[in-house]
């Protein structure tokens, strides 16, 4: 398989993949999701204001 297109595929699987495990852990009772887009400082930021609030 050529270098690029076992990118393409690696990439395709990981975002399936991933979208599998955010269905998933929807499931889960009391699971809190955090966008982890942002700053790493932010992220930090809503764990700690989710963990001081529990």
């Amino acid at each position: 398989m050529p270098r690029e297109e076992a990118t393409e595929q690696l990439v395709r699987d990981t975002v399936r993949f991933a979208a599998y495990q955010r269905k998933w852990m929807r499931r889960i009772p009391g699971i809190v999701m955090i966008d982890a887009e942002r700053p790493a400082a932010e992220v930090a930021d809503a764990i700690l204001e989710v963990a001081r609030a529990r």
